[in-house]
């Protein structure tokens, strides 16, 4: 898809500014609509992952053990 640089007015508005760059109504709502529904996905997706890891949660965690290692090591300053 080609497009090409208009200058627009800094007067329009956002909505504005859209119906220029698309040349109907009609596809901006589909635009619209299409982000609206991609945001829908990735938030579905979120939900799914924050679900499936606090399901897998043992209420250990991994580096407990290396920082209490850590903690436990001499700090050489000189």
């Amino acid at each position: 898809m080609l497009t090409t640089a208009v200058k627009r007015p800094s007067t329009l508005r956002p909505r504005q500014i859209l119906l220029h760059r698309f040349s109907s109504t009609r596809s901006l709502q589909a635009v619209v609509v299409a982000r609206a529904l991609q945001r829908e996905r990735r938030r579905a997706a979120a939900e799914r992952d924050a679900a499936i890891y606090a399901a897998e949660a043992d209420g250990h965690d991994d580096l407990d053990d290396l920082a209490g290692w850590a903690g436990s090591q001499p700090i050489d300053l000189d």
